[in-house]
């Protein structure tokens, strides 16, 4: 009983220890939030996968590959692809309901989400060659003026309907082909 009331004693006295206790409280609830539903892209990657990693721990989609360039799946997540570059990531995608760009775009978002958080300036616009022009495109927001890393939307009837994360392949609107 006696380490318990020392340890109470340091708590109400040690205002350091009182950030740590609190922030620790903070993170778990932000786990708590995650397991909600929605898992969410970074502004470089997915969970533990990032633009620009080795693809070793990752499984390549048979039929996909053409050339240096295939599409993979990890073992956790159904409704993400990765498409590989020579051997590292380069895109990581996602079309499923329940995923979110790292500023709080859901999949299935009416486009105005996304002017919401970028001016139109900061977008990249580009047609889908295989859609209707003026209601199938992509909007890209690149992190550096040098475009090596960005996340695009794409874009079907003023809907998201998919968010990549990825390198400056993010262009290709045809993926490995």
């Amino acid at each position: 009983g006696g380490y318990i009331m020392f340890l109470m004693r340091c708590i109400k006295e040690d205002r350091l220890l009182k950030m740590v206790c609190f922030c620790f409280l903070l993170s778990a609830c932000n786990t708590f939030e995650k397991k909600g539903g929605l898992s969410g892209f970074s502004e470089n990657g997915f969970e533990d996968f990032k633009i620009g990693d080795n693809s070793q721990n990752l499984t390549e989609v048979d039929g996909s590959r053409v050339g240096d360039c295939f599409i993979a799946k990890d073992n956790k997540n159904e409704d993400i692809e990765f498409q590989i570059m020579n051997n590292r990531i380069s895109i990581i995608s996602s079309i499923g309901s329940n995923r979110i760009s790292y500023n709080g775009i859901k999949v299935g978002a009416p486009e105005a989400e996304i002017y919401k958080k970028y001016t139109a300036e900061n977008l990249d616009k580009r047609i889908n060659p295989y859609g209707d022009p003026k209601k199938d495109y992509s909007l890209i927001h690149w992190n550096d003026s040098a475009k090596k890393l960005g996340t695009r939307y794409d874009v079907e009837n003023g809907v998201v309907f998919g968010i990549r994360v990825g390198n400056s392949n993010l262009t290709l609107m045809e993926g490995c082909a």
